[in-house]
This record gives C-alpha cells, structure tokens and sequence, in this order.
C-alpha cells in the first residue's frame, strides 16, 4: 500500500514540475489556473468540472495542469464532507434553521398519489435545501479559490527562485572547472 502511494506522490511531483518548467507559463498563469480550478471544483458540478476548467484555462490562456489539479480537490472521497460544509456556510446566512435531515426523510419516505405530487415534492426539496447550498458553495468557492491562488503562486515563486540560484551555482563551477 505504501508503494502505491508513493508512486502516486511521485507521479503527482512529476506533472506539476513538468507543468512549471514550461516556459510559457507564469506564476500568475499557473496559480490562477488553480485558483479557476479550485473555484469551479467546489461548485456543486461534481462529474462535470473538467470540462468548464478546462475551457476557461484554454480562453483566458492559464496553465490547464494547475486547473486540472484545482478540481480534484472534490473527488469521490470529498465531495460529501465539502459539499456538507457548502450547505452548513449557506445555512448560516438563511435567517430560518433548516433541518436538512427532516426535509429529506419527508420527501423520500412520504406516499404520493401522483406523478405531480412527487414531482412537487422533489422541488420542495431543492428549493428548501438548493437556496443554502448554492449560496455555501460560492462563499467557499471564492474564499478558497484566492487562498489557492496566492499559496500556490507563493509557491511557485519559491521554487523558481530556488531553481534559478541553482543552475547560477552550476554555471560558476562550470566557469571554475574550466579556468
């Protein structure tokens, strides 16, 4: 198990410095992929990210690396706990308290008569749990989606910096070597 782990870090590792070494791109360009990235992740479009992130890092000329790795912050084994997190933030700003748990236990184990009652029901569900979730989901979305993009450009910077000290200390032994 713990090999598969660690292939899997180094795999990770191997893609983003394969992402920064690509001279096209600036610390703005890649932490702003992350950040679109991270943004569209935390929505509730869970199955369909990619494609949005995607074109947006394509249409505003981003790193498309970085914004893959922004939506996989939701993935089948966070998207509950997120998502629950989204509904709580939103509920906090609704003036009444929303019992989630009874408006979904009414709506699923209630006998309807006809289609239209059920559907009824459905909407009923959505609106009273939909309203909060939304709203949770764009407060998250917009605070995560800027610490995303200033720690990664943070980041980014560093690790440039640090690169760039090291091929001039090879450059001088070089020079040295060669003298």
């Amino acid at each position: 198990m713990t090999k598969i782990i660690l292939s899997t870090k180094k795999s990770i590792k191997k893609i983003l410095l394969r992402a920064l070494r690509n001279r096209c791109n600036s610390p703005h360009q890649i932490a702003m992929g992350v950040s679109i990235g991270t943004f569209i992740g935390l929505g509730p479009t869970f199955g369909f990210q990619l494609i949005p992130v995607l074109f947006f890092c394509y249409f505003f000329k981003l790193n498309k690396i970085a914004g893959t790795f922004g939506v996989f912050i939701t993935n089948p084994f966070t998207v509950i706990p997120i998502y629950l997190f989204n509904y709580w933030i939103g509920n906090l700003f609704f003036a009444k308290d929303v019992n989630a748990y009874k408006i979904i236990k009414e709506a699923v184990f209630s006998k309807y008569d006809t289609f239209t009652e059920n559907l009824k029901a459905i909407y009923f569900v959505i609106i009273k749990l939909g309203s909060p979730f939304l709203v949770g989901c764009f407060i998250n979305a917009t605070i995560f989606s800027f610490i995303a993009y200033f720690t990664v450009r943070k980041i980014v910077n560093t690790f440039l910096i640090k690169r760039q000290l090291l091929l001039e200390k090879k450059k001088r032994k070089k020079k040295k070597f060669k003298k």
